[in-house]
C-alpha cells in the first residue's frame, strides 16, 4: 500500500509539473505574439516618425526663408522710417533754435568720413538734409 500512495503522489507531482510546463509554454507563445505585434507597431511608428521629421525639416527651412524675407523688409521699412524722420524737420521754414541745434549736431555726427562743415545755419541744414548718407547709403530727402 505505501507504494501505491507514493506512486499517486509522484503522479500528482508530475501532473502538476506538466500542467505548469503547458501553462508556461502557452504564456511564452502569447508573449511571442505580443512581441511580433509590438514589432509591427514599432515599424509603422518609425515610418511615420521619419515622415514627420521630413515635414519638420521642410517647415524649418520655410521658416528660415520667411524670417530672412521679414528681416529684409524690416530693414527697408527702417530705412524708410529714418528717411521720413529726417524729412519732417525739412518742412520747417523758421524752426526753433533747439531744432536748429539738434540738426547741426546730426550734421556733425553724420559727417563721419566727410569734412565737417563750419556753416551750421538752417540753410546749411536744409542742404544737408537734401543729401544725407547713413551707413554708406545715400538718401535724397
Amino acid at each position: 500500500m505505501p507504494y501505491k500512495i507514493l506512486l499517486e503522489r509522484k503522479s500528482k507531482d508530475v501532473s502538476g509539473h506538466m500542467e505548469d510546463l503547458v501553462n508556461g509554454m502557452q504564456k511564452q507563445k502569447a508573449a511571442a505574439f505580443q512581441v511580433e505585434d509590438l514589432k509591427s507597431q514599432l515599424a509603422s511608428q518609425e515610418a511615420e516618425l521619419q515622415l514627420r521629421n521630413q515635414d519638420a525639416k521642410a517647415l524649418i527651412v520655410q521658416i528660415g526663408f520667411q524670417t530672412e524675407k521679414v528681416n529684409q523688409e524690416k530693414a527697408i521699412a527702417d530705412a524708410e522710417e529714418q528717411k521720413v524722420n529726417l524729412t519732417e524737420p525739412k518742412a520747417f521754414t523758421n524752426p526753433l533754435m533747439a531744432v536748429t541745434s539738434v540738426i547741426a549736431a546730426v550734421m556733425v555726427l553724420l559727417a563721419y568720413k566727410e569734412k565737417v562743415t563750419k556753416d551750421r545755419s538752417w540753410k546749411a541744414a536744409e542742404v544737408f538734409m537734401g543729401k544725407v548718407t547713413i551707413n554708406g547709403t545715400s538718401y535724397s530727402i
